[in-house]
């Protein structure tokens, strides 16, 4: 299994880049700025890296010169927001430079570099003879049971987040009209979709308006999960779950419309913040908790509640709950994703998730309680150094105490925090309407 080290300091990008990779079962590590990344070329020797020029503690531009010091043998893949960082003479020069990437990055051109790069014995059929390419088996340390595999989960909000840079004018999507919108400007991009700002005509509002990407159209699989997303989404009608207007499929594109909310991702407000006070951690976790009870009530359990999917509306400081690329009905047949699949963000999964056991409401209850774990300590429970280091702590580490992280947190706070992050499923809170209910007591 080849080792791919991604250097890159931003979370929610790290998280794309592993979730799309980890179905060609690549082993993935990750380090935060330069330093680390040296540090962990070291000592786990990668086959590849993949690394961000703009890091703090050490840019990518500062680790291609000491990389000489400490490693001229492995292949690097350059990721900028600047295009013109291409022409660096650092860059120029280095004999380990395979490729150049400007961000937003094309995932389907990453792979087929990075496929490129290794040569064709790393493909998913060489690696797992008749298995679905869409997943990796991952045996966990010590247990009899394997972790069967890692889905790509869509992880592109509505408006998480301030929007990269527009693509180049060449965009064709851009201007046309899909669902009676018209596509303004270009927002971001998932593993399988891109989002636009549109303008519905009609209504004379700013819409969101998630596409499939071209890419995955002829993808039956792809095009069921986005299919089942917008579905889903039409079931729920809550204020703190983001609200579809509309889906369909015009001119070969396959789309979801909904209401464009201005605001940012509580991943982003995170990274900004390091952490929220104690009240502010707990409003937000409760109008969570409240949108994901519409969701149970309707049978619907999320399966990647993280805070890259919550989105913090600016002028009412609301929480909503986004993509439901990744949801299901319970009880469902299993068509889209299938018996002994784990689907969902390693940050933030629970044990079960991390086991490809059946899922009830109660993982949603440990995602979020991952999630707000999160907010007051400034980091999820385990941050490990590969994806399979990080579900092997989920089902066997104990969670450090969050007030050991942040004295100014209660006790009761804790407590509520390490109950919806039990390992067992049944010692948690067994419904949304505990966890509200708890977290009104804290003071």
């Amino acid at each position: 299994m080849h080792k791919i080290l991604i250097v890159e300091d931003d979370r929610e990008t790290q998280e794309m880049y592993m979730e799309y990779l980890v179905k060609d079962a690549y082993q993935i590590l990750t380090a935060n700025n330069g330093e680390e990344g040296l540090q962990k070329i070291k000592k786990f020797t990668p086959d590849l890296v993949i690394m961000d020029m703009a890091m703090p503690q050490c840019s990518g531009r500062e680790m291609l010169s000491k990389l000489r010091h400490v490693n001229k043998e492995v292949p690097i893949i350059i990721v900028s927001g600047k295009k013109g960082m291409k022409e660096d003479p650092e860059i120029k020069l280095c004999p380990q430079v395979r490729d150049f990437l400007v961000k937003p990055v094309d995932l389907p051109k990453l792979r087929a570099k990075i496929h490129e790069i290794f040569g064709s014995d790393n493909t998913v059929e060489s690696a797992m003879p008749g298995k679905n390419q869409d997943t990796a088996e991952i045996p966990l340390p010590g247990k009899s049971k394997e972790v069967a595999g890692v889905e790509r989960a869509q992880t592109v909000p509505p408006v998480a987040h301030p929007a990269p840079p527009e693509p180049l004018a060449q965009d064709p999507l851009l201007d046309i009209v899909l669902g009676g919108c018209v596509l303004e400007s270009f927002i971001g991009k998932g593993g399988s979709s891109r989002v636009y700002k549109g303008r519905h005509q009609s209504l004379g509002i700013s819409v969101a308006v998630k596409i499939l990407s071209s890419d995955f159209c002829s993808d039956q699989v792809e095009v069921q999960r986005f299919l089942r997303e917008g579905r889903i989404l039409a079931h729920i009608d809550h204020n703190n779950v983001a609200k579809i207007l509309n889906m369909g499929n015009e001119r070969g594109y396959h789309f979801i419309i909904m209401r464009y909310i201005e605001g940012q991702s509580l991943l982003a407000l995170l990274r900004n913040e390091g952490k929220l006070a104690q009240a502010t951690a707990c409003d937000f976790a409760q109008q969570i908790a409240n949108g994901l009870l519409a969701a149970h009530k309707s049978d619907i359990i999320h399966r990647d509640i993280k805070p890259s999917n919550i989105l913090i509306e600016k002028s009412t400081l609301r929480a909503k709950v986004i993509d439901f690329g990744t949801a299901k009905k319970i009880h469902m047949e299993q068509v889209v994703t299938g018996q002994g699949i784990i689907i969902g963000t390693p940050y933030y999964m629970s044990p079960e998730q991390c086991l490809g056991e059946e899922l009830d409401k109660r993982t949603d209850v440990y995602s979020l309680g991952a999630t707000l774990y999160h907010m007051v300590t400034s980091g999820p429970p385990f941050v490990c150094p590969t994806i399979l280091e990080t579900l092997a702590a989920q089902v066997e580490k104990p969670v450090l105490p969050p007030h050991q992280k942040n004295s100014n947190i209660s006790s009761t706070l804790s407590h509520i925090i390490l109950r919806m992050l039990e390992k067992k499923r049944e010692k948690r809170y067994s419904s949304m309407e505990e966890v509200i209910a708890a977290l009104q007591l804290v003071k």
